[in-house]
């Protein structure tokens, strides 16, 4: 009843569920490592062609897993193949419209939902050292921006106006935040220093290094297309605001109702002795998130033994426009370029990347480690991975220096501007990777397929 011609709204649902949701309200999709997942995608709109894409996920870009080319037009339905890899992280992703010169109108209008990946049980004892918290206390928060118009932009936390979580007093908290904005604008993420700490976790659904980030932070800024997940310990309740250039004034966009156990008192003594509580985690990973730093850690002196002197690097550039990536604009049918595949642990790219302050750079399939001495500010950590990269407008004149293999997905590898209305307009182009699986790699188990519909 709230579409309008100037401002439509759009909704997913479950094949049970009646009504349609409405943005933020759509269906929370909880996958595993390991699965085959068969998703039905049911088109009923009365005149919009669509699709759906995995954000964030190590899932195939071509075929009928995540190739964004695939669509469905209204009144029919369109299967997909979502396999997630045995070795996948369980981190914070999200799903959304991803059809080209509609993506800017069906993600502004609703058309996106969270997807979390899940650790499964029987690899609860997989990682020694992993703080049981991670598992046992989890709470998510979806914050979206919706643009009625091209002034206007209206902030929703897990769909509503002002949302609520609540959790014990002294107790930490995995909270897994995913921003859905169709613009990627930068936001900031704060809470207040004197009632929360927060340490980071992880970003864009990879584990931080070394879990959580040894500093507890009351700012973190992000884009329309990150996700961060926070370890968080409050003694009293307070609340999170989001905004451009955030300060703690007005009301919060999330109250946090925060209960005392007990006889337990909130002060401010008792915040200040539970920071850095946790004991450090040192995740494991598969080999396509193994650091490709030149030393152990940012600033280690320990050799890293997976660059040697014999090491591979592959280089590409990339520059973005509000209408091309690489001065060309997107072509379905022509790549930017071909790499082969190459299987060898000591083989890398390193891409740079430049102009992304208003063009945050998104790449499908894989994550990025940022190789940049220093960091590529805001939350983007020398060392760590990411999915979308969007340098501040001060340091935009120099390239984001990242690192990653390409060595175990092949095919077609998209990438594009996260202001959706630039790659609407064309800041979009992929790049084909020859080569097919390498031998012995179980990527899947014999696993029962799991069904999931979703309605548009």
């Amino acid at each position: 009843p709230d579409s309008t011609p100037n401002d439509p709204k759009f909704g997913y649902r479950l094949d049970s569920q009646d009504p349609c949701g409405r943005a933020g309200l759509n269906p929370l999709l909880r996958l595993q490592p390991g699965y085959r997942y068969l998703l039905r995608l049911e088109n009923e709109s009365q005149n919009e062609t669509t699709n759906i894409h995995t954000h964030g996920v190590h899932a195939d870009g071509s075929g009928n897993a995540d190739d964004i080319d695939r669509i469905v037009t209204p009144g029919n339905y369109l299967l997909y193949n979502w396999t997630i890899p045995r070795d996948h992280p369980d981190g914070s992703f999200w799903y959304h419209a991803h059809y080209h010169t509609s993506t800017k109108k069906h993600v502004n209008g609703g058309a996106y939902g969270v997807l979390l990946v899940d650790r499964r049980p029987e690899d609860s004892d997989s990682d020694n050292g992993r703080p049981e918290f991670l598992d046992q206390r989890e709470r998510f928060l979806l914050l979206a921006t919706h643009h009625p118009d091209k002034h206007t932009s209206q902030h929703r936390a897990n769909g509503m106006v002002q949302a609520t979580l609540s959790f014990s007093a002294h107790q930490w908290v995995r909270l897994r935040v995913i921003i859905a904005d169709s613009t990627a604008k930068v936001r900031d993420l704060r809470l207040d220093p004197a009632v929360c700490q927060a340490h980071v976790l992880a970003y864009d659904g990879v584990w931080r290094s070394t879990v959580p980030a040894p500093q507890s932070r009351s700012v973190y800024s992000v884009t329309g297309a990150n996700r961060l997940d926070l370890a968080i310990r409050c003694n009293a309740s307070s609340g999170v605001w989001y905004a451009v250039d955030s300060i703690n004034e007005g009301e919060p966009l999330v109250q946090l109702n925060v209960t005392q156990q007990g006889d337990v008192v909130a002060s401010r003594s008792n915040h200040q002795a539970a920071e850095g509580s946790i004991e450090p985690w040192k995740p494991q990973r598969p080999l396509y998130l193994q650091s490709l730093l030149p030393r152990d850690g940012c600033y280690g002196t320990t050799p890293n033994a997976t660059i040697t002197t014999n090491s591979s690097a592959t280089h590409f550039n990339i520059t973005m426009t509000s209408v091309a990536l690489n001065g060309i604009s997107f072509s379905a049918a022509t790549p930017l370029t071909t790499f082969e595949m190459d299987y060898s642990p000591h083989s890398f790219h390193e891409w740079s990347i430049v102009n992304t302050s208003n063009h945050p750079f998104h790449l499908h399939t894989y994550w990025m480690q940022v190789v940049s001495p220093g960091g590529c500010g805001y939350i983007y950590e020398e060392g760590e991975w990411y999915d979308t990269i969007s340098k501040p407008t001060e340091m935009d004149g120099t390239p984001c220096v990242v690192r990653f293999r390409m060595n175990d997905i092949g095919g077609r590898i998209l990438m594009h501007c996260h202001t959706l209305g630039h790659e609407d307009a064309g800041t979009m182009g992929w790049v084909m990777v020859t080569g097919g699986q390498p031998p012995g790699l179980d990527r899947i188990e014999q696993e029962p397929i799991s069904s999931l519909g979703l309605s548009l």
